[in-house]
């Protein structure tokens, strides 16, 4: 009862109380509706009215209302009609509110997981993250739908305990002792079923992290037939979350039966108990009978509520620990600088680490203004590191790292990443077209940008001979191209919003030579126009570097150009 209460009044986006006032009404109309019901019996009985009968029909007295049988019935129909109107709007309301919370919840997600800093991106997998914002978040807004049956449900029960105390104290005294039994007595199901849901929202996390990583590297998996171990991994994955399913549904089953059996035994005893023991007069029996099977439902349906939310409730508390989890790993912004980029970039004993393991030490370096810097050494030397801190991505844990000498830290980030080309040295495309792809969905970008960066990336000539052109789908992470067709669309992606910044790490690493000049050739053309930082080992670039550092073993050091580029 402690999460339903939680997930119920603790979920953004839920308005609880509207939704509890609603079913307050619909349950207190349900309960006046079989109040009615004892004058109706106790007309048809011969003797003396009982004294509940009696209250009844001085209300409807008062009220004005005819008591005969007509005047009752009709008055019962208006009821009734009421009744469901109100717990028609209260679902409406609590369906709004779970649709509300999922969607909450998501763009919670999305806002922390793109305000976090690069630090929570390394070593996460892409599924999970995935996982979080769109099962859990769905399997969330299950858990509270559950837990808003479970207050209605809770709120009929108080509304019948009332009724019934009016009609046989006895009775509703064994019926609370048998229900608080009931309750009890499935407590182990609820923990069973607690523990399994925590195991299930892992389960599918791990499947999740599994396909997605998988797919992303299906065309070296499948161009090997490496594919027998990793789908058999996969499905021995699937196969836990379908046993730890069954379990759950076994539980699930044996629980609804037993309550079934529970409550209908209860019932019969109970009649037993008010005709012989009681001799409680037939119309208050009928109406008892008829508060009793309502009762028994409402026990079954709440126990079933427990159950689900069990089931379901670690999914909410995984995404909720997710959003803790990024709300305290945003990325610092401090900056309001503004940077205009004309002298250039500086890092000055600059150091870097990951953890305990060190990266680059006491580099210095200088990116020249509207010139082309070249960063030349062998992989894992920490060249894209520099790429990396000069981004914003990662703060050194020592030096100084300057726009126009003003530090990077006093720099808004959000404005000096907008004035940034980046093209990475691992490109991959969206599953969209090729517009979509170099626009990044910016309806304020022109076809004639388009083309002008098209032409610079030097990839104009292969789209223009595209049947479908800037519509033509890329495919899943860009596979319908090559590796070289996919860097140029990135490399126009970067300079279509003609930046001051830009950055190139390893961008012709999978063109042919001829292209590989042409495209230097291009960037040779921005000197004057841009400044430019390339990460690259090919000798094509060094020829038009305004200035060269090898950078290796996690230092620096500048290299002599012997002829002008």
């Amino acid at each position: 009862m402690h999460s339903a209460f939680r997930i119920f009044f603790g979920s953004e986006g839920s308005r609880p109380w509207l939704v509890l006032f609603s079913l307050v009404l619909a349950s207190a109309l349900e309960i006046v509706g079989i109040g009615v019901l004892i004058p109706l019996f106790s007309a048809t009985t011969a003797g003396e009215q009982p004294w509940l009968s009696q209250i009844a029909l001085s209300f409807f007295s008062t009220l004005g209302i005819n008591a005969s049988t007509n005047g009752l019935i009709l008055f019962l129909v208006v009821v009734f009609l009421a009744k469901y109107l109100l717990s028609y709007f209260a679902m409406n309301i609590a369906s709004f509110a779970e649709t509300e919370v999922a969607a909450r919840l998501r763009t919670r997600l999305l806002s922390l997981l793109f305000g976090a800093n690069w630090q929570y991106f390394v070593g996460r997998k892409v599924g999970k993250l995935t996982n979080e914002i769109i099962n859990n978040a769905s399997r969330a807004a299950n858990t509270y739908r559950q837990s808003a049956r479970f207050f209605n449900y809770l709120v009929q029960a108080f509304f019948y305990l009332c009724a019934a105390l009016l009609v046989s104290f006895w009775l509703t005294a064994i019926g609370i002792i048998v229900g608080v039994t009931f309750y009890l007595s499935f407590s182990y199901f609820v923990a069973r079923n607690r523990e399994l849901g925590g195991r299930q929202t892992k389960n599918l996390s791990v499947l999740s992290a599994l396909l997605s990583d998988t797919l992303n590297n299906i065309k070296p998996i499948r161009a090997m037939e490496r594919h027998t171990h990793t789908v058999e991994k996969i499905l021995k994955q699937n196969r836990k979350v379908r046993s730890t399913a069954r379990r759950m549904s076994i539980i699930g089953n044996a629980v609804y039966t037993i309550s079934d059996a529970f409550l209908v035994g209860t019932l019969l005893f109970g009649l037993y108990v008010a005709t012989v023991w009681l001799q409680i007069p037939f119309s208050e029996l009928a109406v008892m009978a008829i508060i009793a099977i309502r009762a028994i439902e409402t026990f079954k349906q709440t126990q079933n509520c427990r159950q689900s939310i069990a089931g379901t409730e670690s999914a909410i508390l995984s995404a909720q620990k997710q959003v803790e989890t990024l709300s305290a790993m945003q990325e610092v912004r401090n900056g309001e600088q503004i940077p205009e980029l004309s002298k250039g970039c500086t890092f000055k004993d600059v150091s870097f680490a990951h953890g305990s393991v060190s990266v680059i030490q006491n580099i210095s370096l200088i990116i020249a203004s509207k010139d082309i810097t070249v960063l030349i050494g062998p992989s894992g030397a920490g060249k894209t590191t520099i790429v990396d801190l000069l981004l914003g991505l990662h703060m050194p844990s020592a030096g100084k790292i300057a726009i126009d000498e003003t530090p990077l830290e006093q720099i808004d980030l959000g404005h000096w990443r907008r004035m940034i080309g980046y093209v990475p040295q691992e490109t991959t495309l969206l599953h969209g077209t090729l517009r979509q792809n170099i626009t990044l969905d910016d309806p304020t970008i022109s076809d004639a940008d388009i083309k002008e960066a098209l032409r610079l990336a030097g990839a104009d000539r292969f789209v223009d001979r595209l049947p479908k052109g800037l519509e033509t789908i890329a495919g899943e992470m860009g596979t319908r191209f090559s590796g070289g067709e996919r860097q140029r669309i990135a490399l126009a992606r970067a300079l279509v919003l003609k930046p001051k910044l830009l950055l190139l790490d390893e961008v012709t690493s999978a063109l042919d030579p001829e292209t590989e000049l042409e495209i230097c050739a291009n960037i040779a053309e921005l000197r004057g126009t841009l400044t430019i930082l390339a990460v690259t080992h090919r000798e094509a670039w060094t020829s038009i570097a305004g200035s060269i550092y090898r950078v290796e073993n996690g230092s620096v050091a500048p290299v002599e150009i012997s002829e002008p580029a």
